[in-house]
């Protein structure tokens, strides 16, 4: 055996705030309580520098016990884990036609009850008879044939353009090990349908950390930031990225509207509001594949992803509930209200003012 000296470490100081990462912890157990939930993760980030000020995953372990330190209780699930992501990934076809000029917030899709292509019928989570809808009224009501029309405009090759841009398939970068790519098919890997269910959020994995970097793209007027968790090492402060501009200004604004009337009376994000803030955001359920058979089954991952306050975002939180089973499995109803608790809570902490 060889001895060594032990050589000095230096003091690593966290963006993490305590308070918000206390009450983010406490919040998630409460949907994993109320909702006999898998599993519940959060991200709290400030959408400008991407410091992260909350990273938590429940259920988690206690050190005191130490049976309950587990592999699976062990893993940071906002970086190490995949979903499909559903309805808030429509975010990127939303924001990839405001950009390249193909629609605008106004333009009319006149929308059929279902949609079918080749042998495939997509249909609404909600049954309605057809309408006329805008651009604005396909995200506020989160339609899936709306949003697939609005794909079909982009088309598969600038659409995957714009699932690259938003960070998808990529890691962000975050200083913290064991983070996933996350999945994305190549272009020359889609089916002739996969235009149906690639732009609502179905066919693609993704991480909490790559969709709070994405949302916080439209809060901090369109660079995509990479979230990070290291303020200072010792007396040195390390360099973090800007971040690469990936829409303008002015179509992150159009986008930043539109996302706020989904948190509006109107909207499927209504539970979300935080009161006398502007919020901005999106609800997603996506169905879960059993890793058995490829096949899609009656399981459910509710999310909510958003920031605020939206006309000045000062934080991004995004939200993921893995399996609830004790009656709604949407994210509206499952996950849009630990936003608000997590939110509000985090936007007094941080004396960010209404």
């Amino acid at each position: 055996l060889d001895d060594r000296e032990p050589i000095a470490g230096k003091t690593v100081t966290l963006t993490i705030n305590s308070a918000i990462q206390q009450k983010t912890e406490s919040v998630l157990q409460a949907v994993l309580d109320a909702n006999n939930a898998k599993a519940a993760s959060a991200i709290v980030m400030r959408p400008e520098d991407g410091a992260i000020l909350a990273m938590a995953t429940v259920p988690g372990y206690d050190l005191n016990k130490p049976e309950t330190l587990t592999a699976d209780a062990e893993r940071m699930r906002p970086i190490t884990d995949t979903y499909e992501p559903g309805s808030t990934f429509k975010l990127v076809a939303v924001a990839g036609a405001i950009e390249d000029g193909v629609v605008t917030r106004d333009t009319m899709f006149d929308l059929p009850e279902t949609l079918t292509l080749y042998d495939r019928t997509l249909k609404e989570s909600h049954y309605r008879p057809s309408v006329s809808w805008s651009t604005q009224e396909i995200l506020q009501n989160s339609s899936n044939v709306g949003t697939v029309k609005i794909a079909q405009k982009l088309g598969t090759t600038q659409l995957q353009h714009w699932i690259q841009q938003f960070g998808f398939g990529a890691k962000t970068g975050i200083d913290y090990p064991g983070e996933v790519s996350g999945i994305v098919l190549p272009t020359d890997e889609w089916s002739g349908t996969s235009i149906l269910n690639i732009p609502i959020g179905q066919g693609v994995a993704v991480t909490i950390a790559q969709i709070a970097e994405a949302y916080g793209a439209i809060a901090n007027g369109g660079r995509m930031v990479p979230p990070h968790l290291i303020k200072r090492v010792g007396n040195t402060v390390p360099t973090h990225p800007r971040g690469q501009q990936i829409i303008s200004a002015k179509s992150a604004e159009q986008v930043n509207i539109m996302l706020q009337k989904v948190v509006s009376d109107d909207g499927t994000g209504n539970e979300a509001k935080i009161p006398g803030y502007t919020v901005g955001g999106k609800t997603g359920t996506a169905n879960k594949i059993d890793p058995k058979t490829g096949k899609y089954i009656q399981s459910y991952v509710a999310s909510f992803v958003g920031y605020a306050p939206a006309t000045r975002p000062g934080i991004v939180v995004a939200v993921m509930v893995d399996e609830p089973t004790n009656g709604s499995y949407y994210g509206g109803q499952v996950a849009a209200p630990a936003f608000e608790k997590i939110a509000q809570f985090a936007l007094q902490q941080l004396r960010i003012a209404p």
